[in-house]
């Protein structure tokens, strides 16, 4: 019966291989073809019926079918489970190397491999180039399954024949049954191993004599690629060769809505957390796979760029002391015994940083986010799908859900965020009613906060305040005004497809709404006492700026004078429109696994470790509203904030405030968002929008 099979096998790839063997007819320049290539991959669970969607090998069936590295046993199945012959091993290197194989009247070294069959062009090759030997100084025993160990050889003679360099990522990991690597094929096997090419079967054996699987195989390939930077195999998630069948825990049932205010038990109280740790034990979510623990980080190093030269959230000691985001990383190797090692780098260059780690074999195991370095961060990113319990995220009360929908990229989830994590206005309300002035809270609440009144509320403040100090009526980062303001008219300028199959942008930057809402924020601003600068952004603190647009504070201050600052908030007021809405804007604080990494041992650690940033991130923002005196909110209006911001999120994306094109240099775009009526917003956006969607282009290939 194995016999009928493996010929059943070997006919249906004979047949497979010879209808696509005229695409690798480019000799060695086939391989600079092969990298120019589209970046966008064949969904292989579309393609093949026996390619489930949420296999775990899936990813790797999508690159090898793009680049035509491996085919299916029929046009409608891959056969991921069937063992890979040697001559299939070897057709694929070939293919691999853009090799000529389509005419098969070729002679080879072997008695078992005469000329004219599919694979003798292939072995042929292969044998003149030192890659295979054969089983014997005449066989090459084509029909037998490929063994672990014999794969490994021919990779690496592979290698070795095209000079490509393959990088040592990780200690060469030992198993029981290492005893039975054979002499001719260990060092192959310890560079594999330590280059992360591949791992063991289990825990303690390696079984380099046993067959692998086209699945398997496919995985391997893929690895190689991404060690060695062959073919451009940035692109695809870094996972586990074998999937992981592991029983996952019973967890209680869910036993609260966590966007119900009274029932999220991070946010409904008024005892703040004063702790390292927050208040809910998130080891009882069952959200991170494995039944992955707090306790499971004691002894773990993670490594990260921070994504901003400032920590992003602080919360109050048992002292009254500030403790910030990165004095509690600290803090976490006394309570946790967790090594966290940071380097502080700002926006887009904690991404670059990060990417220029992964590919020089470097440890990182966390991409740190935040709002300006979209897209490129999820360009970099894998998917978390096979690695979190979606159906148990009700149950991690600091995680925002709504965050993880707006970011899917591909329909993959991505992101682990807070909760909370917004830009709306802010505003100083004992100065506002020491003016005279309508209160912008009470205006929304009564339903009249819009365009029109948000405008009529600037224009009402005066030059000075009652002590005949200058007073600044708005200010705003004039680049996040660019991006926000549109979606008060309904619309994002640009944004992410979270709903498409690939990773897709939406680009709206011509639409009428868009222009409208440029011209409305643009028009307010040139005609009132308004700023872009960092210290009149800090002036709503001391009562010298009456409003600010951004996320509240979340580094704890101490407000200039309490008696003259007591600050509330409102969202970006609707237009008047009918597809006006108020919103606030995702902050985009987030954080991500990269798509490839030096420690694969670090990834469930990695999650845990964000789940406990994300819920400790939350519970510090809804304890900030309370317990600080700038803002000291009550019950009621604690609970009407995150009401809001749970239920009206919007994320524009500012495109890394298109710092790589020449919207910046030859157009006056921000210009018009700092409050200079010379420039005229939607002259200079027309100018802007014939780079823009290059630039887009660009971003979508970041990585690549």
């Amino acid at each position: 019966m194995k016999t009928i099979l493996r010929a059943l096998s070997t006919a249906l790839s004979m047949l497979i291989l010879l209808s696509s063997v005229s695409v690798f007819s480019v000799a060695e320049s086939g391989i600079e073809n092969l990298k120019a290539q589209s970046s966008e991959l064949i969904d292989s669970s579309v393609k093949f019926t026996d390619v489930n969607a949420s296999s775990w090998y899936k990813s790797y069936v999508d690159y090898v079918a793009t680049h035509e590295l491996m085919n299916g046993m029929t046009p409608d199945t891959f056969g991921p489970n069937l063992s890979l012959t040697r001559a299939m091993f070897v057709q694929i290197l070939a293919n691999f190397s853009g090799v000529n194989t389509e005419n098969r009247n070729v002679s080879t070294p072997f008695t078992d491999v005469p000329s004219g069959k599919w694979y003798s062009a292939a072995v042929s090759w292969a044998s003149e180039n030192y890659i295979v030997n054969g089983t014997s100084p005449i066989e090459f025993s084509p029909e037998d399954n490929i063994q672990r160990q014999q794969m490994c050889v021919m990779l690496i003679r592979f290698a070795d024949q095209k000079g490509i360099e393959i990088k040592k990522a990780t200690e060469n990991k030992s198993f029981k049954d290492d005893n039975r690597i054979q002499a001719y094929a260990k060092e192959a096997v310890d560079i594999c191993k330590a280059a992360g090419i591949v791992d063991g079967m289990s825990e303690d054996s390696f079984a380099p004599r046993d067959s692998a699987t086209r699945a398997q195989i496919a995985a391997i390939i893929f690895r190689f690629c991404q060690n060695t930077g062959f073919l451009g195999a940035a692109g695809i998630p870094d996972e586990s060769e074998t999937p992981d069948d592991s029983i996952e825990p019973e967890y209680p049932d869910v036993e609260f809505d966590k966007y119900n205010f009274d029932e999220n038990p991070l946010v409904n109280n008024d005892l703040s957390n004063y702790s390292v740790l927050p208040s809910f034990d998130i080891d009882k979510t069952g959200f991170i796979r494995k039944g992955t623990k707090l306790s499971d980080l004691d002894g773990k190093t993670l490594m990260f760029y921070t994504g901003d030269n400032n920590p992003a959230w602080s919360y109050r000691g048992e002292h009254g002391e500030s403790i910030d985001e990165w004095i509690w990383f600290e803090q976490l190797r006394t309570v946790l015994g967790l090594n966290i090692k940071y380097t502080i780098k700002q926006h887009q260059a904690a991404i670059d940083a990060s990417l220029q780690d992964m590919n020089a074999g470097k440890q990182c195991d966390i991409i740190y986010t935040n709002h300006v370095a979209y897209p490129s961060s999820l360009c970099i990113s894998r998917s978390l799908d096979n690695l979190i319990n979606m159906n148990r995220l009700g149950a991690s009360p600091g995680v925002c859900s709504n965050a993880i929908e707006l970011a899917k990229w591909g329909k993959g989830n991505r992101v682990i965020a807070p909760i909370g994590n917004v830009d709306v206005l802010w505003y100083n309300q004992l100065l506002t009613q020491e003016l005279g002035l309508s209160d912008p809270h009470r205006l929304w609440e009564e339903g009249r906060w819009n365009w029109q009144s948000f405008s009529d509320y600037l224009n009402s403040v005066p030059e000075k305040d009652n002590n005949g100090e200058r007073l600044v009526a708005f200010a705003q980062w004039y680049k996040n005004a660019s991006y926000i303001w549109p979606s008060t008219n309904g619309i994002q300028n640009i944004c992410i497809d979270n709903r498409a199959e690939r990773p897709t942008i939406i680009n709206n930057w011509e639409e009428a709404e868009t222009y409208e809402a440029w011209e409305f924020i643009t028009g307010v601003c040139n005609n009132i006492n308004y700023s872009v600068n960092s210290y009149d952004y800090q002036g709503l603190y001391n009562g010298t700026t009456l409003m600010t647009a951004t996320m509240y504070n979340q580094t704890y201050r101490d407000c200039g004078n309490y008696n003259r600052v007591q600050i509330n908030w409102v969202p970006y007021p609707k237009s008047m429109n009918e597809q006006g809405r108020d919103i606030c804007q995702w902050r985009g604080y987030a954080m991500m696994l990269p798509k490839r990494t030096v420690n694969p041992e670090n990834v469930y650690a990695a999650l845990k470790f964000m789940e406990l940033w994300a819920t400790r991130f939350t519970e510090s923002i809804f304890d900030g509203l309370y317990i600080s005196e700038c803002y000291n909110f009550n019950y009621k209006q604690r609970k009407q904030y995150f009401d809001f911001v749970t239920n009206n999120m919007v994320f524009a994306l500012p495109m890394n405030d298109f710092i790589d094109t020449n919207i910046r240099d030859d157009t006056k775009f921000f210009e018009c968002f700092m409050g200079n009526a010379v420039f005229n917003v939607r002259e200079e956006a027309d100018k802007a929008a014939t780079m823009l969607q290059d630039y887009i282009l660009q971003c979508m290939k970041y990585g690549q």
